[in-house]
């Protein structure tokens, strides 16, 4: 699956994009979404040395709360103010800047620099960002299942602080006795600044977004796969995640995101320039 963003083979930036081909579908992207199906991220040895650090202690995991839910996240990046998270392609989409990456890369996380570098460059081949800079974090959530806690429930609707996201599950369903199931990720349309209302659309409001509920649609992940989602016309949610196994068993989903902050007009009008979009 290939986006057709600039044309293949090009080293166009974004800001090289004709008006004329943005103005074609006005009225389309003043309502768009973006839902990229992604398959195939990482090699099978960067999935197996990235568990194989998961299931050790480390000190770049924290615990943290959602909704009630306990879980833990992996700081894959080193915590300091204005780190300088740009990372530079070039005109075939791989990264030119592999030095400066490596430094952000806490010294415990070092093993994860395999992931970090797929996933980026997994991401600039789908959206073609040849010859850009992008601002890219990654960070892993991992949704920790035992008896104490058999189902992770009710995550709440929400969008993430940046203008596009990709997430990848890099854990399997099936860990030894136990199991997890559920987790599907919801789309939804946001009503995003000044754009005009979607009439016979029911609207809510929540938190600091608006949205249309009777949009939502639902996709499963599959490992090693997920989705690239735009944070501007998009709100999503996970789907309850419920454990089977032993009473003495555990299991983790574990989901690999990056977080990416292109220009807004970019993003905006993304879905008239890919291909496979979901919505």
């Amino acid at each position: 699956m290939q986006a057709a963003l600039p044309p293949q083979g090009g080293s166009v930036p974004y800001e090289a994009i004709t008006s004329s081909t943005l103005e074609a579908s006005k009225a389309t992207t003043a309502f768009g979404r973006t839902v990229i199906r992604v398959n195939d991220v990482f090699s099978p040895q960067t999935l197996k040395d990235t568990n194989c650090f998961l299931d050790r202690p480390s000190g770049c995991s924290f615990s943290y709360s959602n909704q009630g839910n306990n879980l833990r996240g992996i700081s894959i990046y080193k915590i300091i103010e204005d780190l300088d998270t740009s990372v530079f392609l070039d005109s075939n989409g791989k990264i030119r800047n592999h030095q400066n990456i490596n430094g952000n890369i806490c010294e415990e996380a070092k093993v994860l620099s395999p992931l970090v570098f797929e996933s980026f460059e997994k991401m600039a081949s789908i959206l073609r960002w040849n010859d850009m800079k992008v601002p890219l974090e990654p960070q892993i959530i991992c949704y920790s299942l035992d008896h104490s806690q058999d189902a992770i429930k009710d995550l709440p609707w929400h969008y993430d602080e940046c203008t596009l996201t990709m997430s990848v599950i890099i854990s399997p369903e099936i860990q030894g006795p136990t199991l997890y199931h559920g987790g599907k990720l919801s789309f939804a349309r946001r009503a995003y600044e000044n754009e005009p209302l979607i009439k016979g659309l029911k609207l809510v409001e929540l938190n600091d977004f608006k949205f249309y509920p009777e949009t939502e649609q639902v996709f499963p992940y599959t490992i090693n796969g997920g989705f690239i989602f735009d944070n501007l016309h998009t709100v999503h949610k996970v789907s309850d995640i419920l454990y089977s196994g032993p009473s003495g068993g555990k299991v983790e989903r574990r989901l690999f995101t990056v977080f990416a902050s292109p220009e807004v007009e970019y993003v905006r009008h993304l879905p008239d320039l890919v291909t496979e979009n979901l919505v």
